[in-house]
């Protein structure tokens, strides 16, 4: 329930998000129209821009944590006599020649690697849990008994809300698009598919694990080939996503530094060591927390949260103040209380449970 319904407020607040483009993108001013710090400007100033895209840069650093969390866990269990520390740092090497391609087409290559995974590795969940034939009976015939953890439910605000956690760059590729028009009927049919693929995960695999399900799914799978695929799937796709994350990240500190240094040679030479330092920063913080639960988690209840639901509807309600009625200005503001509860309730379980692991 509470993945639907997080899928259409932030399905709402994307739509939000083209709204408030296609009401600042005429504007004479050259940067307006081009990316969410924009809007933050178009809506609330300066100071708009600046807690827009100080938000955006510290959700896009974490999610490289994440990443590599997710990298090292995996490999470890690949790999049991590497352990997890050694292992995202020796991922966090290799994706050193990946992370300074600066040709965006390559990197739509990557995504497309991760989609294909992503896919991947949902087919295998749910294949595993109706078919019965790798790890245990269908939980058609013998699911496996579930209950509400109320003690860690508001764990789950930020773990859904870190999977809907894509309008960051949203503004960025409406403007990109040949069709700008076709937008609205992209993210209708974007959501519907992973909303689709999320629910059948969840629900699958909580009936085929219960209450022993691992963290990540597939750390409860058995020792066997279908597991070997799944794990390999998934370290191809946070291979994919470490790399996607950070391009955004690096070109916007890249862009700071070619209003310093003019020489072209130059501003590579600096861009790539940022974007390899960046790379070290992610690992010593990813080495001193862990628990990818946790750490997905804050970053979906903090980070996500506001971009993904306070800030598309603040914007919206600043800069169509004067033509909204009432029953729409009610709506937004219902959608902003729900991002801001869902937020706190989602960090303090987080950082609690930081704390106590």
């Amino acid at each position: 329930m509470l993945i639907v319904l997080f899928s259409g407020i932030t399905l709402h607040t994307g739509l939000l998000l083209l709204h408030c483009q296609n009401r600042i993108k005429h504007d004479n001013q050259p940067w307006r129209g081009g990316s969410y710090p924009d809007i933050g400007e178009a809506a609330f100033g300066r100071g708009g821009r600046v807690m827009v895209g100080v938000v955006l840069y510290a959700e896009l650093f974490c999610c490289l944590c994440l990443f590599l969390i997710l990298l090292g866990t995996n490999l470890h269990r690949q790999i049991p006599e590497i352990q997890v520390n050694t292992a995202m740092a020796y991922a966090g090497g290799g994706m050193i020649p990946l992370v300074l391609l600066r040709d965006m087409s390559i990197l739509s290559y990557l995504s497309m690697c991760g989609i294909i995974a992503t896919l991947g590795l949902c087919f295998m969940v749910v294949f595993a849990g109706l078919s019965g034939q790798v790890d245990g009976p269908s939980v058609i015939t013998h699911p496996e008994p579930t209950r509400l953890f109320r003690g860690t439910f508001p764990l789950s605000f930020g773990l859904i809300g870190f999977c809907f956690s894509g309008h960051a760059v949203f503004p960025s590729v409406y403007k990109s698009m040949r069709e700008p028009d076709r937008v609205p009927v992209m993210l209708y049919m974007s959501y519907a598919l992973v909303t689709l693929a999320y629910c059948s995960t969840a629900a699958v695999g909580y009936l085929h694990y219960g209450q022993e399900v691992k963290q990540q799914v597939t750390m409860s799978f058995q020792p066997g080939m279908g597991t070997t695929v799944v794990t390999w799937l998934i370290v191809v796709n946070g291979v994919t996503k470490f790399v996607l994350t950070l391009a955004p990240l690096a070109m916007g500190v890249e862009e700071i530094v070619e209003g310093c240094v003019q020489r072209p040679w130059l501003q590579w030479t600096v861009g790539s060591g940022l974007r390899i330092a960046t790379v070290g920063l992610a690992y010593m913080v990813a080495s001193k927390v862990t628990f990818f639960a946790y750490v997905a988690s804050f970053i979906g209840a903090l980070m996500s949260m506001l971009v993904s639901v306070i800030f598309p509807a603040l914007c919206y309600l600043r800069l169509f103040r004067e033509e909204i009625g009432t029953a729409a200005r009610v709506w937004n503001w219902l959608v902003v209380l729900t991002g801001v509860v869902a937020a706190a309730g989602g960090t303090y379980a987080a950082v609690a449970g930081v704390a106590g692991a």
